[in-house]
C-alpha cells in the first residue's frame, strides 16, 4: 500500500505540469479558433487530458 501510495504521488507531480499545460493549449485553441473549431480535435485533447488525470 505504501508503493501505490507512492506511486501515486510520483505520477501525480510528474503529469500535473503536462496537465496543465494541455489544458491550456486546449483553452488557448478554443479562444482563437472558436468560429473554425475542429471538435474532433477537441475530442482528442479531452481524451488525452482524462488520460493523464487518471495516472
Amino acid at each position: 500500500q505504501f508503493l501505490d501510495i507512492y506511486y501515486e504521488i510520483f505520477f501525480r507531480n510528474k503529469y500535473q505540469n503536462h496537465l496543465m499545460l494541455m489544458e491550456k493549449v486546449r483553452s488557448n485553441f478554443i479562444y482563437w479558433y472558436k468560429n473554425h473549431y475542429l471538435k474532433e480535435l477537441d475530442t482528442l485533447l479531452k481524451k488525452i487530458i482524462k488520460f493523464y488525470r487518471l495516472k
